[in-house]
């Protein structure tokens, strides 16, 4: 048996393609950042520090789990930065990036949002199913709440 017939073929072909398009929603001619800040804009004005946050990190965290995390980063860190210059005074914008650069690194319920959670759905030997989407999204909820109730007022205190 040669050594070309080893390789899992199937989940090479899974991460060139989920990271390839992930990758592409970052391209501002698509306007994928121009479409979420208008849409956020409205919703996150006027409401407190923490409500912002929440609402802004979620976002972040479910496209994070579609798109490919540099993807996520890469428009959201402009939104987020902008939309806490419209909120005003109250933002701590560094402790705000460090939160949302960590949530958008956390993204293992579809094989699109990372190479590790591509390696997890593509290998089902290992984890057969549905189980890479319970699990991935049982980590994904799990890593909200912490960055958020333990994270954000960390970072709140740090900077």
């Amino acid at each position: 048996m040669s050594t070309i017939s080893k390789v899992n073929w199937n989940l090479i072909f899974l991460l060139v393609g989920a990271l390839t398009i992930s990758s592409a929603l970052a391209d501002p001619q698509l306007g994928v950042r121009a479409f979420i800040a208008e849409v956020m804009t409205p919703v996150l004005s006027g409401q407190s520090f923490w409500i912002f946050a929440f609402l802004l990190l979620l976002a972040a965290c479910i496209i994070t789990n579609f798109c490919n995390n540099l993807a996520t980063v890469a428009i959201f860190t402009p939104i987020a930065y902008n939309l806490a210059e419209v909120y005003g005074g109250d933002v701590n914008i560094k402790a705000l990036m460090v939160v949302l650069i960590t949530i958008c690194s956390m993204a293992m319920a579809t094989p699109a949002g990372s190479t590790p959670g591509a390696l997890v759905y593509g290998n089902k030997e290992w984890i057969p199913g549905n189980y890479p989407l319970i699990l991935g999204m049982i980590c994904v909820a799990i890593d909200f709440v912490v960055i958020y109730a333990i994270g954000l007022p960390f970072a709140n205190f740090l900077f």
